[in-house]
């Protein structure tokens, strides 16, 4: 990079954070600051509108986009040099490509299947306050401000995972924690699919199923299902997401490069994360004082260090003070603390302390080689990097969540996770080293095929854990989603009152979440399934043939708070005749979902949507006949009032529905991507079972 550009790029990052400061800072009241109140303008630039919202969601996936094109341009377009003979480039970026995007497509498709099996369709806990009454509300109000997009969330600046949030349900019309949890796995999913892409790079290109198989192992496998399944859960996805990017390319750039300033520009995005993201500079700086006393290049390592310091810095005036109501939470002493971080770092043996000395063994070989006969290779930095990063986090999270000394919760054993392919890391570099010496590479085999081994069963115990305990939370979200669909239909606070909290109620507080409840815009933009649908009345109905709630098939499952209409009499399935609705009209004038069972589809049965202005009909039609079960279909919702037309005139069959729910445009979106996912995630697999086997050919030298 010439020095005008870097100059450029130095002065626009002076003033990002200047304007970041600005905004995190502002005294409370507005007009003090710097005297700007007077002028009308800074009034607009303090709140959070359209305009605004856009210009600071449209810089950050710039960030991310740069930091994916870098990583994805250096895997795929490499230089000739970078490979050991002539005519890999081309198999190798072919092989690349597949196995990265069959990763990337296994983490993604796997979590689906996990939110398929295990629906949280209700907010739960946090997203009550944190979203709803924070964000939603004062946004719909135009009273909400940048300050408040920046303020603490317990001991996390989480505005990131605000930006996300409130830009979903913006494009959505609607709230939904099932369409962030579908962000959320697109999220992990690029971030191990870097990961692994950085570790095969840092590896010279070597071992590129090895990697993505580690990258599958700690992305696909459901031990970390809090963040998966809770909306709110994604700070902890973003703080993975800009630290892989910030540690590789700090670490592997030449200082005031365009791949370094974004690596630093990633670490800084990191402070409004989570907590942890202040101690990604911390690694990004313990490794540069390795470095320094292997190569003694003063000059890159104050670089590296002064950036450190200045984030560091930030992330320290920022950081929250002690928290009177989480003083129970902390360890309590040194060996609580002690404990609680053995615990941490023995991943997977999370109920082995023990066994954190067996889990980093060959980072701590590789850390004893790197001191005395340095390497100073990409993979060695990077896993040194990596692994000191695990640690400082697992230290802190001992020391904010070490009472007890119990299990680290399942919401932070994504990020302890990094620790298996931080030692994976050191192992293969291990391996390396021992090329050249037969008896040296044989023991550096074993010792990665055994210490493999030991990590694989302590995975497959977590996960065996895991599922255990989602048997349990599946009929928690369950009864929760009921015990609010009901209030939301009745008005029954007395109901609701008398729930268990955390167990049948989403929330610690049920008088406080009544209250949410009862806010009419709230209410308006609940999430599909737990808002009342829109009240369907006859206003013809021939023959008695569509019954509300009755006659029912045995075998058709019944939801006692949602009315349907099924044509059935006391004639059965021989029973003929129309049904008109009263006029309807949607509230969010987005798509309505229609639930339909029976045989709808088949020769005289007709089930329509009726616009009354121009009485076009819009016909509902399922991909197949439901039978003796419950089938969606989602349809643009009219513009203006409608009517819902049913025509059943045969005696052969007969087809029912259920009053319609409105459901935003996205949200029906991700519900079809987490329902139509089993049959994606089999192909995937037999496509990378069968490429195991493929031998992938060069090109002609």
């Amino acid at each position: 990079m010439s020095g005008r550009p870097r100059l450029l790029l130095a002065l626009l990052t002076v003033l990002a954070l200047g304007l970041l400061l600005l905004l995190v800072f502002g005294a409370t009241d507005r007009s003090s600051l710097l005297g700007l109140g007077r002028f009308a303008l800074w009034t607009e630039i303090a709140l959070v509108n359209s305009a605004s919202f856009a210009i600071v969601a449209a810089v950050s996936l710039a960030i991310l986009f740069a930091c994916v094109y870098v990583i994805a341009r250096d895997a795929l377009w490499p230089p000739p040099q970078a490979f050991d003979a002539p005519g890999e480039a081309s198999s190798a970026r072919h092989r690349a490509a597949f196995w990265l995007t069959m990763l990337f497509a296994g983490v993604f498709l796997a979590k689906l299947q996990l939110m398929r099996d295990n629906p949280v369709t209700s907010p739960f806990w946090d997203q009550w306050d944190a979203e709803a009454a924070v964000l939603f509300v004062p946004f719909n109000n135009h009273t909400l401000e940048w300050r408040t997009m920046f303020d603490l969330h317990n001991e996390h600046r989480i505005f990131f995972s605000r930006l996300l949030a409130l830009g979903l349900f913006a494009a959505n019309g609607q709230w939904d924690p099932r369409l962030e949890q579908v962000a959320n796995a697109l999220m992990h999913a690029l971030t191990v699919t870097m990961l692994s892409a950085v570790l095969w790079m840092a590896s010279r290109r070597r071992h590129l199923t090895l990697f993505v198989l580690v990258g599958a192992t700690i992305g696909a496998l459901p031990f970390g299902w809090e963040n998966t399944l809770i909306g709110f859960q994604s700070a902890f996805y973003f703080l993975l997401l800009f630290s892989v990017p910030a540690l590789w390319l700090t670490i592997t750039s030449h200082p005031c490069t365009l791949p370094w300033w974004l690596g630093w520009l990633c670490a800084t995005c990191g402070l409004f994360t989570a907590a942890g993201g202040a101690l990604t500079p911390v690694a990004i700086g313990g490794v540069a004082a390795l470095k320094l006393a292997v190569d003694r290049r003063w000059r890159e390592a104050m670089v590296n260090g002064g950036a450190a310091i200045l984030v560091v810095g930030l992330g320290f005036a920022m950081a929250s003070p002690p928290l009177a109501h989480h003083a129970a939470l902390k360890a309590h002493s040194a060996a609580e603390f002690g404990l609680a971080l053995a615990r941490g770092l023995a991943w997977p043996w999370i109920d082995r302390p023990l066994f954190a000395v067996v889990a980093w063994l060959p980072l701590a070989a590789l850390l004893v080689e790197s001191v005395f006969r340095p390497a100073g290779t990409a993979l060695e930095r990077l896993a040194l990097g990596l692994g000191l990063w695990v640690v400082l986090n697992a230290a802190a999270l001992a020391y904010g969540r070490g009472a007890g000394a119990a299990l680290p919760a399942t919401r932070y054993l994504d990020f302890l996770s990094l620790g298996f392919a931080a030692n994976i890391a050191a192992l293969i570099e291990l391996f390396e080293r021992a090329q050249s010496k037969p008896l040296a590479r044989q023991l550096a085999l074993a010792a990665l095929v055994g210490w493999t081994l030991v990590a694989v069963v302590g995975i497959d115990r977590l996960v065996v854990r895991a599922t255990t305990d989602l048997a349990v939370w599946r009929q928690y979200f369950a009864a929760q989603a009921t015990s609010v669909r009901r209030f939301v239909m009745t008005d029954d606070a007395a109901t609701l009152l008398s729930r268990p909290p955390l167990v049948e109620v989403p929330y610690p507080d049920p008088n406080r979440l009544v209250m949410l409840l009862q806010d009419p815009y709230i209410r308006r933009v609940l999430p599909a399934a737990v808002r009342s649908p829109l009240r369907v009345e006859p206003r013809i109905s021939t023959n008695d043939a569509f019954v509300m709630d009755g006659p029912f098939i045995d075998s058709l499952p019944r939801d006692p708070l949602q009315r349907s209409w099924l044509s059935l009499s006391g004639a059965g399935r021989r029973a003929k005749g129309r049904f008109v609705s009263q006029p309807l009209e949607c509230e969010l004038n987005r798509r309505l979902k229609i639930t339909v069972s029976g045989y709808l589809g088949w020769v005289d049965q007709y089930l329509a949507l009726r616009d009354l202005a121009s009485g076009r009909e819009v016909p509902v039609r399922p991909g197949r006949p439901p039978r003796e079960a419950w089938v969606d279909v989602v349809l643009p919702c009219p513009q203006g009032p409608f009517e819902i037309v049913a025509i059943d005139d045969t005696d052969g069959s007969w087809f029912g529905f259920r009053e319609p729910v409105e459901i935003g445009w996205a949200s029906a979106g991700a519900e079809s991507l987490i329902r139509n996912s089993r049959l994606p995630f089999v192909v995937m697999l037999t496509v990378s079972v069968l490429a195991l086997a493929y031998r992938w050919p060069r090109s002609p030298t």
